[in-house]
């Protein structure tokens, strides 16, 4: 096969191209776990905060 030079040479830019999709898929996701995990946390102490608010103020009124 006197080709196979090239075949070869395209087995390997394919695979390259994959494995780089896949690395920046991987790397997207973890940015945005990450993300989520800062509004997760944020949302949580906002409510806290306001759970915490409500509270205070039902026992002013009493």
């Amino acid at each position: 096969m006197e080709n196979s030079g090239y075949l070869f040479a395209a087995y390997t830019i394919i695979w390259a191209v994959v494995f780089g999709y896949v690395f920046f898929l991987y790397y997207k996701q973890r940015k945005l776990r990450r993300q989520m995990g800062l509004l997760e946390d944020s949302i949580g102490k906002r409510q806290n905060r306001n759970g915490s608010e409500a509270s205070t103020e039902s026992n002013h009124g009493e």
